[in-house]
């Protein structure tokens, strides 16, 4: 993964690499050979050569980074947009009749694969795969604001939803843990995402549930795991993937010490 002011040029050998990763700021993606699979809550995302997406901020995904089926290594580009780029950005535009408007949210994951601005934007960056010549930091900005321009010229929703700086709230924690206990988050991630410092929800959480977040996690995901086992087809390998266990021999301990037979008897 090389930086090059908040542009990331990414190449990944391997045959796949799976994992959760927290979206803290906007992103827009680009695909240039291999494959990309981003899973919500709701819906699989595949993002093949030559295809962009845009994800949204203050969320979790699980990314799956592979090659094509005919070989091709996984080469992106990320283009990451901070908020102190936004901000200035924002500053330097005058304000337009969308901020008075009610525009209805964007989705976690945009497709944006035949936008015509968005294309070129990263066909012009391609080059710097097979070169030994650096792109300068100047030129990168450059191409963050072309890929902004592209972005709020695609969809109005781009508009809030971009230059939305509101500070995050407090949101409720059961609520919270209840749709998300399937991802790997830790204790800081947990706080931010809930609206609190560390100490805030550290208290907030007792009020909650009497178990540390990391026991109430394994037991929310044993819960749903036995749920599924006992009225769905799903294997034990597929339900403790689908429930947030990457270990399967962690997870058969677990659910065999809770409920006092293994998985695979289910």
């Amino acid at each position: 993964m090389f930086n090059y002011g908040n542009v990331f040029f990414c190449y990944h050998t391997e045959e796949s690499k799976a994992f959760d990763k927290t979206i803290d700021h906007h992103m827009l993606v680009f695909v240039h050979t291999g494959e990309l699979t981003i899973g919500t809550k709701s819906k699989t995302h595949h993002v093949r050569r030559g295809k962009c997406a845009f994800l949204h901020r203050n969320h979790t995904v699980s990314i799956t980074k592979q090659p094509s089926p005919d070989g091709e290594p996984f080469r992106g580009i990320f283009l990451v947009f901070r908020r102190d780029f936004l901000r200035q950005f924002y500053g330097q535009h005058p304000a337009t009749e969308l901020e008075q408007r009610q525009i209805q949210p964007l989705p976690d994951v945009v497709s944006l694969s035949d936008v015509p601005s968005i294309q070129s934007l990263f066909v012009s960056m391609i080059p710097y795969f097979d070169t030994n010549t650096k792109p300068t930091r100047e030129m990168m900005r450059l191409k963050m604001q072309e890929g902004l321009l592209a972005l709020l010229q695609t969809d109005e929703r781009f508009y809030p939803c971009l230059f939305n700086f509101t500070q995050p709230w407090k949101i409720d924690i059961g609520d919270f843990m209840n749709k998300n206990y399937m991802y790997d988050l830790s204790l800081t991630e947990l706080a931010r995402f809930t609206g609190r410092s560390l100490a805030a929800f550290k208290r907030d959480f007792k009020q909650f549930s009497p178990l540390s977040p990391d026991r109430w996690v394994t037991q929310k995901r044993l819960e749903v795991a036995h749920d599924l086992l006992s009225s769905s087809q799903l294997s034990a390998t597929d339900v403790a993937y689908k429930v947030g266990f990457k270990n399967l021999s962690h997870f058969s301990t677990a659910f065999k010490n809770r409920y006092g037979v293994a998985p695979t008897q289910l």
